[in-house]
């Protein structure tokens, strides 16, 4: 029947199906109908102002067929079919009407999740079906539609923040200097934000302060939480005064140690911290550049973290092999900014990233291949 009115250019609807009530795996009577049989009714109240005008292929069509299989026959048969159409059949403009004739087959569905499983753009998978099965015609809100269903349908899925905190934990196991500290707020203790950390400050604090404090740690530890997530200078040293008078054994080595280093490990302090006074974005916009062509509007957090830690490695590697060329290649440079400018070739090694490091030190490498020459001579 889905074949039959294909052909014919108008869309069905099954109005009758009766089965066996023995077996109900055997239908006994089924009856079809022309999709646009029938009259439209309004089930809304008759102001007009209140709801929109909408169409509708409702024409009252006569078209029907009915089919039977009796217990005593061994073949279906059709008893009756009046083969009368009230409105214009049209086979090539039907799939667009009749969204039966959209649905898509085992092949589309795989195509689709396969799609899904490379992080596609949704815009994308339809170009591609739209390559792939010229002869089907597909509407952008079916392919959106397919795309919610296999995502609903998948029970491994888990939220993206939580699939992220896994990322940030597996983190920990691998190397134990990376810590996760999180931040609550309000009366319900709502999860407001988490800051990966791979600073070991708190092992140290732990090494300090767990065997001098005893029970009374708990109570350090959610205060010098409250006073690290502090997102103001101000009410970071409100806290800091408060965790000095409350634990005043602890006085000596928060003031000489962790005092003195809370640029590293203080949120409110963290903007401030010196970024080798780098001005130009022209490097951020790039590599926001590389970043923007490894995802797209379908990438999670999860993808993001993996993409900016792969671009990390790539220049880590990249910087190696620098370094490599420079000493083993006996035509180039040499590592001139080590053996001339020592002094300044240690503040940039502390405060500047590997690739950032590797142009600053090329920089200055060339700086002896330089030649002065005078271009004018002004006369006073």
């Amino acid at each position: 029947m889905h074949q039959y009115c294909l052909e014919r250019g108008f869309g069905y609807q099954v109005y009758r199906n009766d089965k066996d009530p023995n077996d109900f795996t055997i239908i006994r009577r089924k009856s079809f109908r022309c999709s646009s049989n029938g009259k439209y009714e309004s089930r809304k109240v008759i102001d007009q102002k209140l709801h929109r005008l909408r169409g509708t292929i409702k024409t009252n069509c006569e078209w029907h067929c009915n089919f039977s299989f009796p217990k005593t026959a061994n073949q279906v048969k059709c008893t009756s079919l009046k083969d009368i159409h009230n409105h214009e059949v049209n086979p090539t403009q039907l799939p667009y009407i009749i969204a039966r004739y959209r649905r898509f087959d085992n092949e589309m569905i795989k195509d689709l999740k396969f799609f899904l499983d490379c992080k596609v753009a949704p815009i994308i998978q339809l170009e591609i079906l739209k390559r792939k099965y010229p002869e089907h015609v597909f509407h952008k809100q079916d392919v959106y539609n397919a795309i919610y269903n296999l995502c609903q349908n998948n029970k491994n899925e888990r939220p993206d923040s939580l699939l992220f905190l896994d990322i940030l934990f597996e983190k920990i196991t691998q190397d134990p200097r990376w810590k996760v500290f999180v931040r609550h707020t309000g009366s319900e203790n709502r999860l407001s934000g988490h800051f990966p950390s791979k600073k070991p400050i708190w092992q140290n604090i732990i090494k300090h302060f767990k065997s001098k404090l005893g029970e009374n740690f708990s109570n350090f530890s959610k205060a010098f939480y409250a006073c690290r997530n502090a997102l103001y200078i101000e009410i970071f040293e409100q806290h800091w005064k408060f965790m000095i008078k409350s634990f005043p054994n602890c006085e000596r080595y928060m003031t000489r140690t962790l005092y003195n280093n809370r640029i590293s490990w203080a949120k409110a302090y963290m903007p401030f911290q010196f970024n080798g006074g780098i001005q130009s974005t022209q490097s951020v916009e790039s590599f926001n550049g590389i970043i923007k062509r490894s995802l797209n509007s379908a990438s999670t957090l999860c993808d993001i973290a993996e993409t900016i830690d792969k671009r990390h490695q790539e220049e880590f590697k990249y910087c190696q092999l620098t370094d490599i060329k420079a000493k083993y290649t006996p035509i180039g440079l040499p590592h001139l900014s080590s053996q001339f400018f020592s002094s300044v070739d240690a503040i940039i090694v502390k405060f500047l990233s590997p690739f950032i490091l590797s142009l600053q030190r090329y920089q200055i490498s060339q700086s002896f291949t330089y030649e002065g020459q005078l271009t004018s001579y002004l006369f006073e």
